[in-house]
């Protein structure tokens, strides 16, 4: 059975989001939180609400053991974009995107096989 959490709309860029997502499918619950707490990314620290959320979900809603979660798929897909302008040289306007994005973590219960 696999458990998912969203997140959505995180004032984060979803490559910036999808490097450290990388660093944590496939790994335990566990030590994927100990990961994410040396990471000096930001988008880390968000990261880790939502593996501590999927985790409180798994405990509570379907009685399984926190020892056994493994972190099995991980999203990040872009949301709405912000559009800003910032003055330029000759009275021109530049635009900027400030992106959004949605985290999805999902969780199995199973062992790894070393």
């Amino acid at each position: 059975m696999q458990i998912t959490t969203t997140i959505k709309y995180i004032r984060i860029n979803p490559r910036k989001v999808h490097r450290v997502i990388r660093e944590l499918v496939g790994k335990p619950a566990s030590e994927a939180m100990k990961i994410l707490n040396f990471l000096p990314q930001h988008s880390a620290a968000v990261l880790v609400k939502v593996l501590k959320s999927a985790v409180a979900n798994a405990v509570h809603n379907y009685k399984m053991t926190e020892q056994d979660l493994i972190v099995s798929e991980g999203h990040v897909g872009q949301a709405a974009v912000m559009k800003r302008f910032t003055p330029m040289s000759r009275g021109r306007a530049g635009a900027i995107q400030k992106k959004l994005s949605h985290i999805t973590i999902s969780l199995k219960e199973g062992r790894l096989n070393k």
